[in-house]
């Protein structure tokens, strides 16, 4: 038997030596397959139906030097997972799973700002500093380890609540910013750009940037209408928890954007992308009706967003 260099290398494999091999049933491990897309210039537009086809019973491994190709497009294979453990090859079958991944995408990331950003975890540790210090310091720090190039824009978002009984209680210039929730609550949503489609090599003075940003944050939109509307007396603010919060429609902004990405289009984008970070479970309150449309218009654009908990749902 006959075995790519690198792949020897990988196994371990010696010429000339006798080494058994064990057959495992792939139908206990479903083999999740993450393929990098490779730009194939800034004069070519490729979508997701040019990207290379992968059929049952193909064998597939982690080499550098080898690539699936299709007619406009190229991939490496950059990660294969099996039961929940990274492997070196694997064999597609009906229960593979596909995701593509391109390092020059147009990328949104959202950060849920809400109550349980200020609240300690089992080790403790602010999950505001778990988003800083980890997430967010990681995915730069790989970012520039894989040399992505994406066009950026960050987000923080949040809800606000107000401790109201009546609309009559609040300023006159403040009455047309509130909502009602189907408790008869008022509360606010809040958006803070950070970085708008921003393209970096060196993401170390965002992350200075967004440390700022996070400090300051709760006490900025806590106190926004009350320093605005000075001396007026605006009810009591306090932040939602990540389950009540605004997350339908921090997902909807983004699919505006989607949805409108055949105009102006930059052909040195291979990608497009929604990731949202949140300190909840992954369990949230929200209005049926506006689920049902980003729902669909989720699948109409054909983009499912990623998430990331800090807490672990149990």
């Amino acid at each position: 038997m006959s075995s790519h260099g690198g792949c020897s290398t990988v196994f371990h494999l010696i010429e000339g030596k006798e080494d058994p091999i064990k057959l495992k049933d792939s139908l206990h491990y479903p083999l999740t397959a993450n393929l990098h897309v490779v730009s194939p210039g800034e004069s070519l537009l490729i979508s997701q139906r040019e990207f290379p086809d992968l059929k049952i019973g193909d064998i597939i491994e982690i080499c550098p030097e080898d690539e699936l190709r299709s007619v406009v497009s190229r991939c490496q294979v950059f990660e294969l997972w099996a039961h929940g453990e990274r492997v070196s090859s694997g064999l597609v079958t009906e229960d593979t799973k596909i995701v593509y991944r391109s390092a020059s995408s147009m990328f949104y990331l959202f950060i849920q700002m809400s109550s349980e950003m200020w609240e300690f975890d089992i080790n403790g540790e602010l999950y505001i500093e778990k988003a800083f210090n980890g997430f967010l310091h990681d995915l730069f720090d790989k970012w520039k380890m894989r040399n992505c190039n994406h066009d950026v824009t960050i987000v923080l978002f949040s809800r606000t609540f107000y401790k109201a009984g009546k609309i009559e209680e609040f300023p006159q210039d403040m009455r047309e910013c509130l909502h009602q929730d189907h408790r008869g609550r008022f509360y606010e949503d809040y958006y803070r750009v950070a970085v708008q489609n921003e393209r970096f090599d060196d993401w170390s003075n965002t992350l200075v940037l967004l440390k700022k940003l996070f400090l300051q944050y709760q006490s900025l939109v806590l106190e926004y209408h009350q320093r605005r509307l000075q001396p007026e007396k605006v009810p009591p603010a306090y932040n939602s928890t990540a389950s009540e919060g605004n997350f339908l429609e921090v997902l909807n902004m983004s699919l505006n954007v989607f949805e409108k990405h055949y105009m102006d289009r930059s052909f040195d984008r291979t990608g497009q992308l929604s990731v949202v970070i949140s300190p909840g479970v992954g369990v949230f309150e929200v209005d049926r009706e506006l689920a049902n449309i980003t729902k669909q218009r989720t699948i109409d654009n054909g983009i499912p967003p990623i998430f990331a908990y800090f807490i672990p749902n149990l």
